[in-house]
């Protein structure tokens, strides 16, 4: 087996099985959670 097809191979194995990136998602709910807090601290301080 040439070494880059098995480096292909492996790679295509790798993008199959590993998770979605979800950064937006993540961002998107640090921003809201953050201004949350905020809000509520400086409602109550």
């Amino acid at each position: 087996m040439d070494p880059l097809e098995s480096k292909k191979t492996y790679q295509d194995y790798v993008d199959k099985k590993s998770p979605n990136s979800k950064i937006f998602k993540n961002c998107f709910n640090a921003f809201w959670v953050g201004g949350l807090i905020c809000t509520i601290r400086t409602d109550y301080s």
